[in-house]
């Protein structure tokens, strides 16, 4: 096959030889639970409908001929050499070029059948990953987009008090040391509000909310509190899921069975948490613990975590699936492109003017 361009998923922009770039590759999901109301696509697993990622993102510029080349070596890139036993660039030839059968069997044995892959600009890549705003015009941040969470309370100073049977959902208190009188009633998800023994029933559905009711009781917002401000929202949740792990490193370490089923049930919780929240393709692919697990603690890899889940949450505001990119004409269709971005641009901004 000779020189062409592929196009950006998401942007649907002509990507020519050279162009940096990032590669998602992709293995198929199980289509059951997935169905068609007329011409819409109807999922709870969003953007992961169709195609799920089995890695994290490679960035590199694209090669003319339908690989990438010059890739970034990281944390990630490495930890997929050692899995894989391969060069970075041959595992990548062998997810672009699956048909050309050049890679070893002991590499394509690993790769997942009828595998793909999606090309996305790196610079629509990085928008979407750190920059885009949310619904209602801001940015993701856990104070904004968080439940009131246990973890999150605990984060922010909450101390956790005795279950009161008597209460049917709300019965988990929290107290802080810095406002005396102050209880949050929490469910384990969402919280309702107590300050010296006058009750708000409504119940707070993330901290923003929380903050807000905790004044109209004319108490003061505990300090932590407002930190959540300024956390993005997608690295709490890999705080989160870090916790979960440090606590399962913990009960393994203090586990005096030698039962396989109580180390395989221990050992399920390390196994799903970062997989479910990247939601990497399984069987026989590597969970998340096999591929990265030596690497959770590591800052870069925590930023390229978090940057593709802020990219895997933003499909979902520019109705964008995981699918592998189509490639159009050889040389792409740049006029074309400038036309429909212009025309884009101007139904945006009259539906943003309706809405005011």
């Amino acid at each position: 096959m000779g020189s062409y361009n592929v196009s950006c998923a998401v942007s649907k922009l002509s990507i020519s030889g050279g162009t940096p770039l990032v590669l998602i590759p992709l293995a198929p999901v199980d289509k059951d639970g997935i169905f068609f109301e007329g011409p819409s696509v109807v999922s709870n697993e969003g953007p992961c409908a169709f195609f799920n990622p089995f890695t994290l993102p490679i960035r590199g510029v694209y090669s003319d001929y339908g690989t990438l080349e010059k890739i970034q070596g990281n944390a990630h890139t490495k930890a997929i050499e050692k899995y894989y036993g391969c060069k970075i660039q041959v595992w990548a030839d062998a997810v672009c070029r699956p048909f050309d059968g050049d890679a070893p069997d002991s590499v394509t044995d690993k790769l997942p059948e009828n595998l793909a892959g999606m090309w996305v600009h790196e610079a629509i890549y990085d928008k979407l990953a750190t920059g885009l705003k949310s619904e209602f015009g801001g940015g993701s941040t856990a104070w904004e987009e968080g439940d009131v969470s246990a973890y999150l309370l605990e984060r922010v100073g909450a101390i956790k008090g005795e279950k009161d049977k008597k209460r049917e959902r709300y019965n988990i208190p929290y107290t802080f040391s810095e406002v005396p009188g102050l209880v949050l009633w929490s469910d384990g998800t969402w919280v309702s509000v107590e300050y010296k023994g006058k009750p708000r029933t409504s119940s707070c559905y993330n901290p923003s909310e929380l903050a807000t009711l905790i004044k109209s009781l004319k108490a003061p917002v505990p300090p932590k509190l407002l930190e959540l401000e300024h956390l993005p929202y997608w690295e709490s949740i890999y705080d989160r899921e870090l916790a979960k792990i440090e606590e399962n490193n913990k009960a393994m370490a203090a586990l005096k069975t030698k039962d396989p089923e109580t180390i395989a049930a221990i050992k399920s919780v390390r196994r799903m948490s970062f997989s479910r929240v990247l939601n990497l393709a399984e069987d026989p692919n590597p969970t998340c613990d096999e591929l990265y697990g030596t690497l959770f603690n590591n800052p870069s890899f925590k930023k390229d975590f978090v940057d593709f889940l802020g990219f895997k949450h933003s499909l979902w505001g520019v109705n964008t699936l995981f699918m592998p990119s189509f490639t159009g004409q050889q040389c792409g269709n740049h006029h074309a492109s400038k036309q429909l971005a212009e025309l884009t641009l101007e139904l945006v901004n009259k539906q943003l003017k309706d809405e005011e």
